[in-house]
């Protein structure tokens, strides 16, 4: 392992890289929040049908990250090579297969869920112009993971600044219209988003030239390469898959409750995830330089490693979220929303409180499990407790008990929790060394 690259040298760039591609989103809703609540909805519920595709693209970069980091560690620099260059390929391919999908059946699934209105057509046409080119989307998550296995982790956040600067500066203005400007609506939104992406995408390419990061490609098509990284990928990425089912089925539920519940839960969902990125950059930090130690071998001082990025990633979240409870009112102000709003977040600020002490067993232990290689582990306890603690409990809570949009939260309390306290018993019985991919 290079011992020069330590956890943050990897950390902090991830952050901000985090931070920056949330804020995008986050820009996009206060912007829309000039609009009306309808369309902040709309961008919600888009929002939550993107992460569903891009799901598809961390199958391949969840598997890559595993395969490249355990090879650099053993110093196959050859082989990870080859795994960086098929996971840009593939990622193409599937963006680019399930961009004309959207583009042909966005409205009709869209109906499906139960939009209607204004929402509806404000949803669509957000939907089918980021959905429709989410390539890019898989091209940028391709090169920004290989550049952070190679310890390049700068680069993707300096990308993610640029995207962000274009996309708040050229936002802005199709919003608020100045000298007389036609007005571009929620198209003229999502589409400069798509550009702000595309320009990234071309950077995040010349960067990876630039450092000479490898790139090979073996002939005949190396399928066996394929298989490797899905090996890992798709049991890796069934936690994500299981998620994403998770969160349509609590956006139904939300949905069925009006306008506000479902503004509420946008701005709820969307705030509590610039929480959630101090845990989740230590965590993707931690994976990368435990797979680098257990592919040179070193079980022990990886398992001691993964304690440590533990502690730390409890204090930054709870530090964020206790932040976050202080000035949610005048955050909360600054985006527009009403008495009623704020009401309702204030409850589900409270509940997430516990969900953060929680939460970094899954955002780091989780990722260490996953580094390590053993994902069919991971993906049974994530299912199982989604399946079956997170989504009935929120049904409960929300069309039963009637606790509204905080009911959706104690949910997620329940099954966070849950998740945490097995993935941390599964890292302690060491079980996980058995699944390396480099022996």
């Amino acid at each position: 392992m290079n011992r020069t690259l330590r956890l943050r040298d990897l950390a902090w760039p991830i952050f901000v890289e985090n931070f920056l591609a949330k804020a995008i989103g986050m820009v996009n809703i206060y912007l829309l929040s000039r609009y009306n609540n309808e369309a902040v909805a709309a961008i919600g519920i888009s929002t939550q049908l993107l992460f569903i595709i891009n799901m598809l693209f961390i199958v391949v970069t969840l598997g890559t990250a595993v395969v490249v980091s355990q090879n650099i560690g053993a110093g196959n620099t050859a082989h990870a090579a080859s795994a960086s260059t098929i996971a840009i390929i593939m990622n193409l391919v599937i963006g680019i297969t399930v961009g004309l999908a959207v583009l042909l059946f966005h409205r009709t699934f869209l109906t499906m869920i139960g939009l209607e209105g204004k929402v509806l057509d404000y949803a669509s046409t957000y939907f089918c112009i980021l959905g429709g080119l989410c390539f890019l989307q898989g091209l940028t998550f391709s090169l920004g993971t290989i550049m952070r296995n190679y310890g390049q982790a700068r680069t993707p956040m300096m990308v993610f600044l640029g995207m962000n600067i274009m996309n708040v500066i050229g936002n802005t203005i199709i919003i608020l219209r100045p000298y007389g400007m036609p007005d571009f609506g929620i198209g003229g939104v999502a589409s400069w988003t798509i550009f702000s992406q595309f320009a990234g995408a071309v950077v995040m390419v010349v960067a990876a030239l630039k450092y000479n990061i490898r790139f090979r490609l073996e002939k005949p098509f190396p399928f066996a390469g394929i298989r490797e990284i899905l090996r890992i990928g798709v049991p890796g990425a069934g936690d994500f898959f299981a998620f994403s089912v998770m969160l349509l089925f609590l956006t139904t539920f939300v949905a069925s409750m009006g306008t506000a519940a479902m503004t509420s839960y946008t701005y709820a969902m969307n705030l509590v995830a610039f929480v959630q990125l101090l845990g989740f950059s230590v965590g993707q930090s931690t994976q990368i330089l435990v797979g680098r130690l257990i592919g040179a071998g070193n079980f022990d001082e990886a398992y001691r490693f993964g304690y440590r990025s533990l502690r730390i990633a409890m204090i930054l979240n709870l530090s964020a979220m206790a932040v976050l409870m202080i000035l949610q009112r005048p955050i909360l102000h600054v985006l527009g929303a009403n008495q009623e709003i704020m009401t309702i977040l204030f409850w589900c600020f409270l509940v997430d409180l516990g969900i953060e002490i929680g939460r970094p067993f899954n955002l780091v232990i989780g990722y260490c499990v996953r580094g390590a290689g053993d994902v069919k582990w991971l993906i049974l306890v994530c299912s199982s407790s989604i399946l079956f603690v997170c989504i009935p409990l929120g049904y409960l809570f929300t069309h039963v008990l009637s606790l509204g949009v905080a009911g959706i939260f104690l949910a997620l309390l329940a099954d966070e929790w849950l998740r945490g306290l097995l993935t941390a018993w599964r890292w302690r019985s060491r079980k996980w060394e058995k699944a390396a991919v480099v022996h």
